[in-house]
């Protein structure tokens, strides 16, 4: 059993790609989070890693209890923002782009399905309901 999990662990390594660290910034030019950005399997995920205004024991208590495809945790509305992949499931569309994902807005608890695209140092992350022309756009700046 432990040989079988070590296989796994380690063709999981070879299947995953880490983009590194971004600073999340909103509309107002405000930079809220620091996220680590990583692939794994051809699915984009973004886990917070610091908040800016908050504690880093801040519970996500505006977050629903459950949201589609979500499994980091039984109940989101009891887990922690930092350490959660708020951003997840963006699947693969080319080099540098990734689609139809989702993220949750953990301060609003509203879930969003999102675009993002790799741009030089730059992730531009579109959130949206239903159409990806009804929704906003945020750069994030990577991490040096």
């Amino acid at each position: 059993m432990k040989k079988l999990l070590l296989i796994l662990s380690f063709i999981g390594i070879l299947f995953a790609k880490d983009y590194g660290y971004y600073i999340s910034v909103d509309e107002k030019g405000k930079q809220t989070a620091r996220w680590h950005i990583y692939e794994e399997n051809n699915e984009l995920f973004g886990k917070v890693v610091k908040l800016f205004e908050y504690p880093d024991s801040e519970i996500c208590d505006a977050c629903e209890k459950t949201y589609p495809f979500f499994t980091y945790a039984k109940d989101a509305s009891k887990m922690k923002i930092v350490g959660a992949p708020l951003l997840y499931k963006l699947k693969k569309e080319g080099a540098n782009t990734y689609k139809s994902g989702y993220i949750i807005d953990p301060e609003s608890g509203k879930l969003y399905r999102a675009n993002a695209t790799f741009k030089d140092d730059k992730l531009i992350l579109r959130g949206y309901i239903g159409f990806s022309l009804i929704g906003r756009s945020q750069t994030w700046i990577k991490e040096k």
